[in-house]
């Protein structure tokens, strides 16, 4: 990723790629969505796998835009889950399917940089922002 890419607290400047859209949609999707239609929005890989479900939506206040989507992963009925900040821009939104697309195995999914409900990172700190961002950046390299 060149430096025109990226400002200085790494939030990518891609957008998210919008696949399946529909002429048909009334309304303002699927360019426009509302935060809380997102929640508990099942997320798969390109292979169709089932990887989770969309627990929050985080937003970054100076820019005003989705930071990073808050993925649950494993767990029975919420219990036991596994919470990743996934950045935004890492997602496909497939309007036909009505799901988020991320391109990573489940493998590499498990091994990801994860916290639980009691114990979430600090997204604002620099460093950690990085080390999510390098990781997500990292699967599309190796898919």
């Amino acid at each position: 990723m060149t430096s025109s890419e990226t400002n200085s607290n790494h939030h990518s400047t891609r957008r998210v790629r919008i696949i399946g859209d529909k002429p048909h949609f009334t309304g303002p999707g699927p360019q426009v969505i509302s935060a809380e239609s997102l929640q508990g929005e099942k997320v798969v890989n390109p292979r169709g796998d089932r990887l989770g479900e969309i627990e929050a939506v985080m937003i970054d206040v100076p820019s005003g835009r989705v930071a990073y989507a808050v993925l649950s992963h494993g767990g029975i009925m919420g219990l036991g889950d596994k919470l990743f900040a996934i950045p935004w821009d890492a997602f496909t939104l497939d309007a036909a399917r009505r799901c988020l697309v991320l391109d990573i195995d489940e493998e590499r999914l498990r091994r990801a940089p994860g916290f639980d409900k009691a114990h979430w990172p600090s997204m604002a700190d620099p460093t950690w922002t990085a080390q999510i961002h390098d990781y997500y950046r990292g699967a599309e390299r190796e898919e």
